[in-house]
């Protein structure tokens, strides 16, 4: 019993400090699209980030 409510609670620890930095990166990585996108199409941003057009639109919505 011990054992498994140590576990849980390390276990939550984890995932509250795992969430924080990906959350930043979200943001910081949406910004860096969405300034791409001023001067390039979806396609080009693509291009240059080695992603698909799809996924470069998810990106810039934050998703």
């Amino acid at each position: 019993m011990a054992r498994d409510k140590a576990a849980r609670a390390l276990q939550t620890a984890l995932a509250e400090a795992i969430a924080e930095p990906l959350t930043r990166t979200k943001a910081v990585r949406q910004q860096a699209v969405l300034e791409l996108r001023l001067a390039l199409t979806l396609a080009k941003v693509a291009e240059r980030l080695g992603l698909s057009v799809p996924r470069v639109d998810q990106l810039a919505k934050g998703k």
